[in-house]
Order: C-alpha cells, then structure tokens, then sequence
C-alpha cells in the first residue's frame, strides 16, 4: 500500500511493481491511501497476474467471498471454492487466451471479453453465492497480462429471476391446462361420444355461420343427410350393441372421407348430416355416390351372434342455389332429398329437384 510514510528506498510493493512506478519525493506524502480508495469501490474486484495469481482484492469482494480482509493477495485465483467449470473454462481463462490470440494474431476473430458470465461459488460457511464475473485486461503496464476481473453478487437478483420464471411457467402451465379443459369440455358439449362427429348442437351453432360465409363470399354450400338404411332392425334383430357398432363404423368411415373437406354431424338417431362450403351441387352428388358405395363395402360384426351385418346408407343432397333463404331450409330441402332416396328403395342418392320440392312424405317412409 503507499502511505503517506512510504520510504523511496523500501522495497517496492505490489502498486509501485504493476504500474512500474519510480515514486519521485514528491509522492512521498501521499493524504489519502490508493489502496482504501479501491476499497471504497461498492463493487467488488480483484486484480490478476497472467498466472491469476491474485494481486489485490478490495474489501467488496472479500465481503462477498466471506473471507477477511488482506486474505486473498497472494492466493490463486482457481484455488478459491468455485463449484461450477473446469479452470480452463473459466472466463479469466478465457479472456487470457483471447488477449494473447488478437496479440499475436490481429486480424483474427476476437472471443468477446468483458461479458458479464455466472459462477456459483461456495463460502466457508457452505452457502453459495451466485456470482456475476466481467473480465477485462489492462495494457501498458510492467508486469504482463494483467487482468481486472469486477463480482457483482447476483444471488437475490437471479434467485428472483428464477422465481418469476418459475411462476410464470407455472401461468403457462395453468393456462395450457385451462385450455385443455376447456378443449375437452367443448368437445363433450360439441362432439358425439359415439360416433365422433360433431353433434346436433354443434350444427345449430356453426350453420348460421356457414351459411353467411357463403353469403358474404358469393361462394358454393351444398347439404347431405345421410340414414344408415334399415337401422331399426338391426337393433331389434341384432341388440343395441350391435348397433352402436354400425354407427361407430359408418361414423369413422364418413369422419375420414369427409376429413379437410367438409364438416360432418351426426343429426340424431342414425342420421348424419355433412356440410360441404365451396361444393356446388354436382360436386357435391359427385362426392355423395362415392360415399354410398364406400360404406355399401363395410362389414360389421354382430357383437352376439358374430354374423357380418352389410350395411348400406341413404342420401339427400342440395345446394343454396335450390332456393333455400336460410340453413334450416337448406337442411330441410336436403332432408326431403332423403325421403326420396328412402322412397326409391334405399342405398342410393337424390339431389333436390321439382320432383322433391313437390312431394309429401310421411315418416313411415323412413
């Protein structure tokens, strides 16, 4: 240290060998003391040899590390309680390595230095403190390699940080839970259970939209109601549970050829009804037949007797250009299309026409 006794002619300390002072008499009165200047400073930080052996370290930083004041000169800097990186990785190390490379080597790509890295270190009373390290490197001087190296004591500010971040990964996850059961309860009021369609409910809600979707964009909207033919007998013949087998089948089977395309509903009972936004009415009859004869093709199991049960389905199909002025008369001229698919004796399609608008069905024609 130089105090205001210092003796020219004693041996020089550490300031008069890092700065290579030759101290003139008229630095012998010093008023202040350097060295209790650096103490001073509110952020703690050593000062390093190129071996990182430490030179000074002010007051801050032995109070951070807990160890008495005057302790650390002279000690290794990787010999202290580090509990995290091999010393090589150590940012002084690291910092070292890159000021010699852009010595040496001036047109290379330079490793940044003096960015801020966290270290965990263990005090001796085993807590642990984490800590903020910025090294930087002082030039010009007569000992080489010289390195400040601040300690900012960030244990409070990122154990906060740790904490808002946990708890806003908690909101997150409350919030995708929320989601989830919101999900799932709009698929128990929206979705049949049995068949996977959407439901009766589901269809009051998005054909008003639909239909003005079509409205506003001038765009196609074709209809269809399917009925599963004969389903009553296999109810009466085969069991309930047998049915609900053909329902879950021709669901599925109308789930998969309708999927990206249209939006289908099981309408009640053994009903369904699609909704196909951008089909014209041929397209439509089109798509219709090909379905027709998709679940002609299914096999169902009788769940009692093991016997394969044919199943085959009914099609109504109109578009908005029928006349409709709503999507519940839309549904009902589709509906009627239906009827006369029945009439006709079943396992084929009909699309709207004078013929349908005409006629008057009674429900024994199902």
């Amino acid at each position: 240290m130089i105090r205001s006794t210092v003796d020219p002619s004693a041996k020089p300390n550490w300031l008069s060998k890092l700065f290579g002072w030759a101290l003139p008499k008229r630095f012998v009165a010093v008023p202040v003391e350097l060295g209790e200047v650096l103490d001073r400073f509110p952020e703690g930080f050593f000062i390093v040899d190129g071996r990182f052996n430490i030179l000074f370290a002010n007051e801050a930083i032995c109070n951070i590390l807990g160890i008495p004041h005057g302790h650390l000169e002279g000690q290794s800097l990787d010999s202290l309680k580090w509990c995290s990186s091999m010393p090589r990785n150590r940012p002084w190390h690291e910092a070292l390595r890159t000021a010699r490379s852009q010595r040496h080597n001036p047109e290379g790509v330079p490793i940044a230095v003096g960015d801020e890295q966290l270290m965990l270190y263990e005090r001796s009373d085993q807590s642990r403190r984490l800590l903020a390290i910025t090294v930087r490197e002082i030039t010009g001087l007569s000992i080489p390699d010289v390195m400040v190296i601040s300690v900012r004591d960030a244990t409070v500010v990122e154990t906060y940080r740790a904490e808002m971040e946990d708890l806003l990964a908690r909101v997150r996850r409350s919030r995708e839970e929320a989601h989830q059961s919101n999900e799932e309860l709009r698929q128990l009021v929206t979705q049949d259970a049995l068949t996977g369609c959407c439901n009766r409910r589901s269809l009051d809600e998005r054909g008003d939209i639909l239909w003005q979707n079509s409205t506003t964009d001038a765009a196609p909207l074709s209809c269809m109601m399917f009925d599963i033919d004969h389903f009553k007998s296999v109810n009466d013949e085969y069991g309930h549970a047998t049915g609900d087998e053909v329902l879950r089948c021709v669901g599925t089977s109308l789930r998969h050829t309708f999927e990206n395309v249209g939006e289908i509903y099981r309408y009640g009972g053994e009903e369904f009804c699609v909704m196909l936004p951008a089909y014209d009415l041929n397209a439509a009859r089109s798509i219709a037949e090909k379905v027709r004869s998709t679940v002609s093709h299914l096999s169902v199991h009788s769940a009692t007797t093991n016997e394969v049960i044919q199943v085959t389905v009914s099609i109504g199909v109109v578009d908005r250009d029928s006349g409709a002025k709503n999507i519940g008369e839309l549904i009902h001229q589709a509906d009627k299309c239906l009827y006369m698919a029945k009439r006709n004796g079943r396992n084929c399609v009909v699309t709207y026409g004078p013929e349908v608008a005409s006629a008057r069905f009674r429900s024994s024609d199902r």
